[in-house]
C-alpha cells in the first residue's frame, strides 16, 4: 500500500472488471450490495469508536478492507487499513477523523463507478 492516500487510485477498473469476467450486471449487483453494506457498517463503526469498543472497530475495518479490495475500491481499502492501525493503539480522535475520510472515499468510489458504468455502457473502453 502506498504511504500517502494521494498516491492511491479511487478505483482500479481494469482489474475489477477482470475479476468479474467483464460481467457488468454482476459487478453492478455486487457493487450496490457493497455500498448498502458499507453504509450500515459506517454507522456501526461510528458507534464502536464512540463507545471505544476497539475489537468491533478492528473487525468492521477489516471487513471493509476485504470488501473494498475485492471491488477495486483502493482508497476505501487504504483508509480502512488506517482505521485498523489506529484502532490497534486505541486512538479515538484519529479513528473518528478517519471515519469521515472513509465516508468521503466511499462517495468518491461510488462516483467513479457510476462514471465507469456510463462509459462502459456507451461502448467506450475503460
Amino acid at each position: 500500500m502506498p504511504a500517502n492516500l494521494v498516491d492511491v487510485p479511487v478505483l482500479q477498473p481494469v482489474e475489477v472488471l477482470a475479476k468479474f469476467g467483464d460481467d457488468l450486471q454482476t459487478w453492478q449487483a455486487v457493487e450496490a450490495t457493497f455500498l448498502a453494506e458499507t453504509t450500515r457498517l459506517l454507522g456501526e463503526l461510528h458507534q464502536a469508536v464512540r463507545s471505544q469498543r476497539w475489537d468491533a472497530v478492528l473487525r468492521i475495518a477489516h471487513n471493509l478492507r476485504g470488501a473494498a479490495s475485492s471491488l477495486g475500491a483502493e482508497r476505501v481499502n487504504w483508509v480502512a487499513e488506517a482505521i485498523e492501525r489506529v484502532g490497534k493503539v486505541r486512538q479515538q480522535e484519529s479513528a473518528a477523523g478517519l471515519i469521515g475520510q472513509l465516508s468521503f472515499e466511499l462517495d468518491m468510489y461510488d462516483r467513479a463507478v457510476q462514471s465507469l458504468m456510463a462509459t462502459l455502457t456507451s461502448g467506450a473502453p475503460p
